[in-house]
């Protein structure tokens, strides 16, 4: 009888662990292939927006963003807004187009896009969960905080912001900052520039979204560089959930939170794995 019961836990692990390995394998843009269309269903080669049936040619004079803006105003967890106009000219230093050009797609609010269910293809727990992040009132309230600037120091790691440009160095002295870098990596992204008069390092949606791989990821990790990992949802650094006893995921959100990290506990040896 005993054997019976070990055996049937024993399946219902392995059944677990099935649903949980969802990285996808296919593509690495996964769903940004957008039913076959691939890189030109965001970056239009010619025209901007108009050139994908859209309204706005200015919306390509950054990075050939080829879909329309819409006026709108955000507001962030933080309580801060985030204005978008319909003009689709951003400045090309502008921190918020790193935002609001993924609004352009998922804000269920104001746009549905064909080919776009509003659900992950991915699966956390066995069932997907929402893309569309706008729930209709213009909030971001409930996900993560957006247009503000990284702060080094204190529950943040250390570096420096350049007070001209905005751009972000981690710091080559301070020892968890060094060591964690080398075991981990830093593959957040922030962007540099001036919002609202302030100069800052700018945490915006591709921060820690990578739009163009969806399940791998290359960095430096564990000392070696240029390092190909498993992640997912375009995740920008090694994010493994085919691994049930992995801590990447939460080593993801520790390269900019250093309060959460082993370090900051003086745990020194803990690896990513």
């Amino acid at each position: 009888m005993l054997k019976r019961v070990l055996f049937v836990a024993l399946v219902a692990l392995f059944a677990v662990g099935i649903a949980a390995a969802q990285q996808i394998k296919t593509d690495i843009l996964g769903p940004h292939n957008v039913s076959g269309h691939g890189c030109a269903s965001c970056h239009a080669p010619h025209s901007g927006a108009v050139g994908n049936a859209g309204t706005n040619a200015a919306s390509g004079e950054n990075y050939l963003w080829g879909r329309d803006f819409y006026t709108v105003t955000y507001t962030a967890f933080g309580g801060n807004t985030i204005p978008v106009t319909n003009t689709g000219a951003f400045a090309a230093t502008d921190p918020r187009f790193h935002t609001a050009a993924c609004m352009s797609c998922h804000d269920g609010n104001q746009t549905h896009v064909i080919g776009m269910n509003g659900t992950t293809v991915e699966k956390v727990e066995g069932t997907t969960v929402p893309t569309y992040l706008n729930d209709g009132t213009e909030s971001l309230k409930n996900d993560h905080p957006v247009d503000v600037p990284y702060t080094p120091g204190g529950f943040n790691w250390a570096g420096t912001v350049d007070p001209a440009t905005g751009a972000f160095t981690w710091s080559t002295t301070d020892a968890p900052t060094v060591q964690f870098t080398a075991n981990y990596g830093r593959p957040v992204r922030f962007y540099g520039g001036t919002v609202n008069g302030v100069v800052g390092a700018y945490i915006e949606c591709s921060t820690c979204h990578n739009p163009h791989s969806v399940n791998y990821s290359k960095g430096t990790y564990l000392g070696v560089k240029n390092a190909v990992e498993p992640t997912n949802f375009f995740i920008r650094g090694w994010y493994n959930t085919d691994n049930p006893n992995s801590n990447s995921g939460a080593q993801f959100c520790r390269s900019c939170h250093y309060s959460k990290s082993n370090e900051y506990v003086n745990l020194n040896t803990i690896v990513t794995q």
